[in-house]
């Protein structure tokens, strides 16, 4: 099993209509499509920030799907956000490989 968490770095003059679209349209399709979502949060800091972070994390049972979610499902998201919010949302992916404990 596998974690991939991607984090989002939204400035705050798009931030409202981001967290909108994301919400309402972008979850529900990854829903729709098969993908798990563990959580989505907004990552929470210490001291002032310039812009919002955001992360959403989903699981893929092997690399097939994990591809399937970062070569289609994410880079849909990357082409609609790039249009709309252009460099005022940027993201980054991060892929782990869960480890069973005891």
């Amino acid at each position: 099993m596998y974690i991939v968490n991607t984090s989002f770095f939204v400035d705050p003059g798009v931030h409202n209509t981001w967290l909108g679209i994301l919400k309402d349209k972008y979850l529900p399709f990854l829903k729709n499509e098969g993908c798990r979502i563990v959580s989505f949060s907004r990552v929470i800091s210490d001291g002032p920030v310039e812009h919002f972070t955001y992360s959403l994390i989903t699981e893929a049972e092997d690399l097939t799907k994990y591809n399937k979610y970062v070569d289609e499902l994410f880079a849909e998201y990357e082409r609609l956000a790039g249009m709309m919010f252009g460099e005022k949302v940027t993201t980054f992916t991060t892929l782990m490989k869960k480890i069973e404990h005891e």
